[in-house]
């Protein structure tokens, strides 16, 4: 039998409301794999810290911050943080003014996903891996965003990168006889193909399009 799985109501409208799905491990540690980053990355839709342990693991320094306090983050406490307001943060300044520049590193909310590029950019960052779903690229709302701004790359993922929604608790997962294989989660993911896209600073030219597997 299933372990009864309590729904947490506050988190689940928290985390539709924040458009909180989760990066699969597999997929940030694979990009990382084919993409050069500065050593200090911001990542500001930390969420659990998916994408900082993945950083971490490839030697990186991880700059992490996010709109809400999430429970059971992989890398600590977080201050909660918009990104998008206006002005610099005392803390910010620290990757802004950097003699080597920073990169971001981030799986924003669709519906705001073109600000937080702006907002990157706006910044400075020297390279942005973005994380997101590959219907991107397909709106003519978002015309004029890639005519300004093109990314260099798009990483789509070979695999089914499946984008659990944050407030999903692991269940038991049972074989046919009802013996328990693993944790895992049901249900919700998101059942779409997801990308890395890519932006450098002072790139010019077309876009180029790459696959990336789970397995290197």
């Amino acid at each position: 039998m299933n372990e009864r799985v309590e729904i947490d109501h506050d988190l689940m409208k928290r985390a539709k409301e924040a458009e909180f799905y989760e990066t699969p491990l597999w997929a940030a540690e694979r990009i990382l794999d084919h993409e050069l980053l500065t050593e200090n990355v911001l990542d500001p839709c930390a969420g659990r810290g998916v994408l900082g342990e993945a950083l971490e693991e490839a030697g990186y320094v991880p700059h992490e911050y996010d709109l809400n306090a999430w429970p059971d983050r992989r890398l600590g406490i977080i201050t909660p943080f918009n990104f998008l307001d206006k002005g610099v943060r005392d803390d910010l300044k620290y990757l802004t003014n950097h003699p080597r520049g920073f990169s971001v590193m981030l799986n924003p909310p669709f519906s705001l996903t073109c600000e937080f590029i702006e907002r990157s950019l706006d910044l400075g960052a020297r390279k942005i891996l973005m994380f997101q779903r590959f219907s991107f690229l397909e709106s003519a709302g978002r015309r004029g965003f890639f005519e300004k701004l093109p990314p260099a790359r798009v990483w789509l993922c070979g695999d089914r990168a499946h984008c659990w929604r944050g407030d999903i608790p692991e269940e038991d997962i049972l074989d046919e006889n009802g013996s328990v294989l693993a944790k895992g989660k049901k249900g919700r993911s998101s059942p779409t193909a997801h990308a890395w896209y890519v932006w450098e600073d002072g790139h010019k030219g077309s876009m180029s399009v790459h696959h990336l597997y789970r397995n290197r």
